[in-house]
């Protein structure tokens, strides 16, 4: 996990008309001009600050990018161009920490123990922790819960009758209505949203770990083979991985069932 500092835009305390006139345009700010006091919005010039501010050049203005930290100058120098004054005594930049990206440590390790022998896998070639996962060392007979999902309002439990405490709960992605967002289980579909759900909802059950099987027959084309870090997501309290459906088919093999078999009987 990697800690960056970025910067915070603290405004003056004013209404937005009194300094949206006075911004200057891209090409102004550039050259380090100093923007015309107006008493007039224009549309104008409102547009070209809003072209700059969305444009590609600042690509996306994610925190903590030089991106990022040229907007919030930019948007700062139009401030004291306009003699606003800042709510901080530190000016209109107020530095903040936060969690730019993570990358995988040391020592992550996945292995299978089954009657036939022991199998290794490897990480990001066999399987990828997820960002949220727990450091924590887990083991446990595997279960397979269908799409992951409890939830008796929607008269829908795939854990209704299954003991998983203690245990390691293998799951499918998306849901009986597939991956639609719009449907009754739009809530474990969408990405991001529906990883979380589902192992926080396999926790409450008290699984030891969770195994996410990859949609995706390549594992580098799925999403989840890449870390992706989510500022509301820090930690499960569960390791947490998503695995190729090569692995998952010889986990699955190992208890005398198939991928196939049991995709087909979670999705009737």
């Amino acid at each position: 996990m990697r800690i960056r500092q970025g910067a915070l835009l603290i405004l003056a305390a004013a209404a937005i008309g009194s300094w949206l006139p006075t911004l200057r345009s891209a090409s102004a700010a550039a050259e380090g001009k100093v923007a015309e006091h107006d008493s007039e919005v224009s549309a104008d010039r409102i547009a070209r600050h809003v072209e700059f501010l969305a444009s590609d050049r600042l690509q996306g203005r994610r925190a903590g990018t030089p991106a990022a930290d040229q907007a919030a100058e930019y948007i700062a120098r139009q401030f004291r161009g306009s003699n606003l004054k800042p709510a901080a005594t530190a000016g209109f930049l107020q530095p903040f920490t936060f969690v730019a990206n993570v990358k995988l440590g040391a020592g992550n390790s996945f292995q299978m123990k089954a009657p036939g022998g022991s199998r290794s896998f490897n990480v990001a070639e066999d399987f990828m922790p997820l960002a949220f996962s727990s450091s924590a060392p887990a083991s446990g007979q595997i279960v397979f819960a269908g799409f992951g999902i409890g939830a008796p309002e929607l008269q829908y439990d795939n854990y209704s009758g299954l003991e998983v405490a203690g245990k390691i709960v293998m799951v499918m992605r998306g849901s009986p209505e597939g991956d639609n967002p719009h449907g009754r289980f739009g809530d474990y579909t969408t990405p991001g949203l529906e990883i979380q759900k589902k192992t926080l909802k396999a926790r409450e059950k008290g699984a030891r770990g969770v195994i996410f099987i990859s949609d995706e027959e390549r594992f580098s084309e799925d999403r989840l083979s890449r870390l992706h870090h989510d500022l509301n997501f820090l930690d499960a309290g569960i390791p947490a991985i998503v695995v190729t459906q090569q692995v998952a088919q010889a986990l699955l093999s190992a208890g005398g069932s198939t991928l196939a078999e049991l995709q087909k009987r979670g999705k009737e």
